[in-house]
């Protein structure tokens, strides 16, 4: 799941192997596996400029 944070990520990883880690080395061996997150980005976080004024 590209969109899961990394401690959602930590929890699923310890579910199923029984392993914890500190999540600066979590974030490392993810990182060295190539698994790539993808940040969601924040719904109204970006306001658009005004629209262009046309004077036909």
């Amino acid at each position: 799941q590209p969109y899961s944070s990394q401690a959602e990520l930590a929890l699923v990883f310890f579910a199923e192997t029984g392993i914890t880690a500190h999540p600066d080395t979590f974030a490392k061996a993810l990182k060295m596996a190539g698994i790539t997150r993808v940040k969601q980005r924040a719904k109204g976080s970006f306001q658009s400029p005004e629209p262009n004024k046309s004077y036909g």
